[in-house]
This record gives C-alpha cells, structure tokens and sequence, in this order.
C-alpha cells in the first residue's frame, strides 16, 4: 500500500488576488521548450531530452531564466522516467539559479526534498523539507500556512519510509489536529488515512480500519487522490478481518472512483498509478477466489496482468528514454572530452613557449647581471687603478717637491755666497783704484772670471724659481705681497 505523499493542489484563486495578465512574446526558446513538452506528451520521451539537452548545451548563452526552466523540466521528466540521481543534479540546478532565490528564503526546498528522497537520502529530505517549514512560516498567507501543515505531513513520511514509525506519528498528529480537521480538512483527512497505514502496517487492523473510514468521509470531496489510496487500504483491512464482501464494495468503489478521476480535470495534472490498480485488480481476485468465485477471480487476474503488461510497457518506454538520455550525455562528455584534449595539448604548446620566454628572459636577465656586473668591477678596478695612480703622482710630486726644496737650501747658499762675493768685490776694486799697478791687470782678470762663475749661479737660481712655481704656483707672487722688503734677486 502507497502512502500519499502530499502533493495537493490548492487553487490559486483560493488565497490570492489575481493579477492582470500580461501579454509576453515567446522567445525561441520558448517555442523549442515548447516543442519539446508537445513531444513528450506524444510519447517521444528521446526526441524530448535530445532537445533540451541541446538547450542546455547552449549554457551562459541563454539566459538565466530560460536555463532554469530547462533545468525544472529536466528534472521532473528525469525523475517520471526514474532517473533519479540525474533529477536530483538537475533540481539543484534549477534552485541554484532559481529567479526567487535571493527574496524567497528556501525556494524550493520541499521539492528538493523529495528528489532527495528519490535517491533514498532520508535525512537529506528531512533536513529540506523542515527548511521549508521554516519558510512557510515567515508567510502570511493562507496558503503558507496549508503548505506548512503539509510539509509535517511529507516528514511523517520520510520518517515511514525509515521505518521509524513513532516518529512519522508525531508528525502526523501535529496535522490530525481539530483546528486542521476544521479549516483545513484535505489536509486533516491525508495525516489520518497516513496514521491508518502504520496501523495497519503494525498489524492492527481494526483501528487502521477507523482511521481509514475517517479519511475516506473527508478525501472523497477534498483529496480525490488521496480517496482512492484510502479506499484499498480499507479493503485491505477489511480483507485481513475477513469481512470479504465489505472489502468486494470497497474494491468497486475504488474502480468506479478511479474512472471517475480519470475523467475530471484533476487527472489532467496528476495520472492514477497503474502500480495501485494492479494491487487493487490483485486484492480483487483473492477476495473472489474465497469467495468461491474462481472464474471471475480468474478474470479480474487476466485485467491485472493488463496492468502488468501495460507499466512493462511503461517501463520498457523509461528504460528507453533513459537511454536516450545516457547516450547523449556520453556523447557529450566525449565531445567535451575531445575538446578537452585539444585545450589541453594548446595550453601545453602555450605553456611551452611561456617557458621558452622565461627561459629567455632568465638568460637575457643573467647575462645583463653579468655585464652589469663586470662593468661595476672594470669601474672599480678603474677608480682603484686611478687612485694608485694618483698616489704614484702624488708621491712623485712629494719627492720632486723635496728635493727642490734642497736646491732651494743650496741656492739659499749660492745666495749668501754670492753677497759675500759682491762684498768681496767691492774691496777688491777699491783696492784697485787705490793701487793702479802692474798686478791691475790680473787683478781685474781675477775678478772677470770670478764674475762669470757667479752668473752660472744666477742661471740655476732661476731654473729653481721656475721649479718652484711649478710645484707651488704663485708663490714668489704670495711671498713679494708678504714681504714686499724682499726683492727678487
């Protein structure tokens, strides 16, 4: 037996104004999403994901609201299909990109908590679904406040299908409340026909029973769906209390109701599960055959067989579709993988020629590090060689310098010598004049040569006066302003 996981429509019209429609021209996209919808309800279910795996190859080239609606979509057809895993990537992709997601908090939880569920992530889905809670409960509305009803009700479900059944009750029973049971009565009637399912999974049928015939006076005008999983369950407990003809009447109404659904609008939104008509066709046959009517119980099994061959058919159909979908992915993947490898081999010839640069201009920067720093030595080695040769110049100069300063101390004698001699001649011709003799003549010749000496004196005094002022410029000029008593000779 298939419990309801709530998924009740609630009209629009019920909790909200409606506004003023607009007029929208379809994009191209549109139109290809469209068509894709149209295919699926045709039954091309390949042709369907072909053509919005191709959208949704276009990536960041459409825009962000068309790749959101191609995700949802992927989504539900994946999940219909039983590709679960898949539905549950792409229903992360839809809520990650969803247009709401930054004004609504939690957008969209309680519907990743049922992909999560898919894929036997209870706690996931529990987790999810309680966010949603959350999220409902900021609301206003009447409608927020039903589906936050109802999400206690889906985590009573994720706890049944856990098998921890104490815990599915006490989320249930925070739904099977009297205000509930008053205001929102679809709600109440899908905790109690809930509740009547572990009872019966807990073998007791007679209270499992109660609830049952309880859910179904409520569902039958507010959750047709949930009236027809309601009905079998009661002609289930009915048949384990072997009250066979009480279960047979709930069996046909269940049939009757079930053509009746399928002919509403309601089942335009949501099909019956042919899984459950089988199960009631089933539980038909073994109530007849105790009863002790084996050739209708015979042809009731024939019309589950039906039913057998139809959801293998179904299933042949999904297995179909899934493959459709695989295959494309793969090819995908290996376009992307080609792709990939010529990316890889183009950054790799890139890489290459960046490392050949660097290469480069490591050499380059090397070898100007080297002539950089051959050129700081060469000057060094050049100041160096500079500043010897200043030090040889200078000590040169200091040499020369001294040894005219021992010319300058004999000349200084010269000097004295030549006053002496002046003084000397100055007595001589005196004496001369006094004694005009013979001797006059070699006296005079005497003092001639005596003369001549003294002017190869004068000669090198004046070579000296030169060195002197090479060495130490101006300084007979510095010498004269400082002692102008002083005269040249």
């Amino acid at each position: 037996m298939l419990l309801l996981l709530t998924i009740i429509w609630i009209h629009p019209s019920n909790f909200v104004v409606a506004q003023e429609s607009k007029s929208v021209e379809p994009t191209q996209w549109d139109t290809k999403i469209a068509a894709a919808q149209q295919l699926w309800k045709d039954g091309q279910k390949d042709s369907t994901f072909t053509i919005l795996l191709t959208l949704e190859a276009k990536g960041t080239e459409l825009p962000e609201k068309v790749r959101w609606k191609i995700y949802r979509i992927l989504a539900r057809k994946l999940r219909e299909v039983g590709e679960l895993h898949a539905a549950l990537e792409y229903r992360k992709k839809a809520i990650k990109i969803n247009p709401n997601r930054d004004t609504i908090p939690y957008v969209e939880t309680e519907r990743l908590a049922k992909y999560y569920n898919d894929v036997n992530e209870r706690d996931a889905a529990i987790h999810y679904t309680k966010l949603a809670v959350t999220r409902y409960a900021l609301g206003t509305t009447r409608r927020d406040t039903a589906r936050g009803i109802l999400m206690n009700n889906n985590i009573g479900y994720y706890y049944y299908l856990e098998g921890a059944l104490d815990s599915a009750m006490v989320y249930y029973g925070k739904v099977a409340t009297d205000f509930n049971e008053q205001h929102f009565p679809a709600n109440y009637g899908i905790a109690i026909g809930n509740i009547a399912q572990i009872y019966f999974d807990k073998g007791e049928y007679q209270t499992a029973l109660r609830f049952g015939k309880k859910e179904l006076a409520i569902s039958k005008i507010y959750a047709p769906e949930s009236y027809l999983i309601t009905l079998l369950l009661v002609a289930r407990c009915t048949y384990q209390l072997n009250q066979l003809q009480e279960a047979e009447n709930y069996l046909e109404s269940f049939f009757l109701n079930k053509d009746t659904y399928k002919n509403s609008d309601r089942s335009k939104r949501k099909n019956i599960d042919d899984g459950l008509v089988k199960k009631a066709y089933e539980l038909k046959a073994k109530i007849q055959y105790k009863l002790n009517k084996p050739q209708e119980a015979y042809k009731t099994l024939a019309r589950s067989l039906e039913f057998e061959d139809s959801l293998q058919k179904k299933q042949e159909e999904n297995e179909q579709a899934i493959s459709s979908f695989t295959n494309y992915r793969l090819e995908s993947i290996q376009q992307k993988l080609e792709l990939s490898k010529k990316e890889v081999a183009l950054a790799e010839a890139n890489a290459e020629k960046k490392s050949a640069q660097i290469r480069l201009y490591i050499a380059v920067s090397i070898f100007g590090l080297i002539i950089m720093i051959s050129g700081f030595y060469l000057y060094r080695l050049f100041m160096k060689r500079k500043e010897e040769m200043k030090d040889m110049q200078h000590k040169l100069l200091q040499a020369d310098l001294k040894n005219k300063r021992k010319d300058l101390t004999q000349l200084g004698l010269h000097l004295s010598n030549k006053s002496e001699f002046i003084n000397e001649m100055n007595e001589q011709l005196t004496d001369i004049l006094k004694k005009p003799t013979v001797e006059t003549r070699k006296n005079i010749q005497s003092l001639i040569h005596s003369i001549n000496l003294r002017s190869t004196l004068d000669e090198n005094l004046t070579a000296l006066r030169t060195d002197i002022e090479k060495v130490n410029n101006s300084f007979f000029e510095t010498l004269e302003k400082k002692y102008p008593e002083l005269s040249r000779t």
